[in-house]
């Protein structure tokens, strides 16, 4: 279903370009416009950059919800607080860039933000391993503080893609550029639900509950595995979902640094682009 909406919306694409008055545009002839526009370095380089990065950057822990809801008791004030807050933080965030960051590289500003968002999922392992952090106000911080560390990466998504478009057509490519990582975002899903079916046991919840406080714990008989074995699964895969989001980085490469190499990039690029 998603794959078919991806579809609709690519074909889509073409019409965003509104022709001159008095001369109508075959499907045909903007599907090749499309193309000639897709094939500029600019704009190929930044698409398959963002691409590959958001597929690779949004990679999580995704057990951590059910878990955290197996371990200990979140207040839905808590819940309520760290959406409110995250809010915020990606607002801080984007004021932030355009106050301080505008000229500066756009790739090592993403990947402050990409190395940033990981060390906050990496503080998760503190929940899985103290019984100190599996608390609702511990999980509202880090949650706060990865808002404002992924609200650099938003931003250079929205700066950058003003800097390669073509005069006229503007809505082709914004809505070639935002589709294509839109479609990343699924992919990523996609992965993350694959990485949730290596360790049964970080979404088996009675298996969870063997680390659970207090009553809600069961025992290693009870839950059919132990304390610790559910620890490290969980930990496991925390580790695994950070190191593919690192992965990200070599993609980076492609991304234009600053808008001076965006005019510097040739118009067309190879054939195979």
């Amino acid at each position: 279903i998603v794959a078919f909406v991806g579809v609709l919306m690519g074909a889509s694409l073409p019409f965003l370009h509104e022709a001159p008055p008095g001369k109508q545009l075959s499907f045909r002839r903007r599907c090749k416009q499309l193309l000639r526009l897709l094939q500029q370095a600019p704009v190929w380089r930044l698409i398959v950059a963002l691409v590959s990065i958001t597929t690779l950057s949004l990679v999580t822990n995704q057990a951590q919800i059910n878990a955290n809801a197996q371990w200990f008791h979140i207040e839905p004030l808590q819940l309520g607080l760290s959406a409110c807050f995250q809010s915020l933080m990606m607002a801080v965030g984007m004021w932030a860039f355009k106050r301080y960051l505008l000229q500066a590289s756009w790739r090592l500003t993403y990947a402050g933000g990409i190395l940033g968002t990981q060390l906050f999922s990496l503080l998760y392992l503190l929940t899985i391993f103290v019984p100190l952090f599996k608390n609702g106000w511990w999980y509202v911080f880090t949650q706060v503080d990865m808002s404002l560390a992924y609200a650099l990466t938003s931003a250079i998504g929205i700066v950058v893609i003003p800097e390669i478009t073509v005069p006229g057509f503007e809505g082709v490519i914004y809505g070639a550029v935002t589709t294509y990582t839109n479609q990343a975002m699924n992919v990523a899903n996609a992965i993350n639900n694959l990485l949730l079916a290596v360790w049964p046991s970080n979404t088996n919840n009675d298996e969870l509950k063997a680390c659970a406080l207090g009553r809600a714990r069961l025992s290693a008989s009870e839950a059919g595995a132990s304390c610790e074995e559910v620890q490290w699964n969980m930990a496991w895969l925390t580790l695994l979902a950070t190191a593919t989001a690192c992965l990200s980085l070599l993609f980076l490469p492609l991304m234009p640094s600053q808008k001076e190499e965006v005019r510097r990039l040739p118009g067309a690029p190879p054939r195979r682009a």
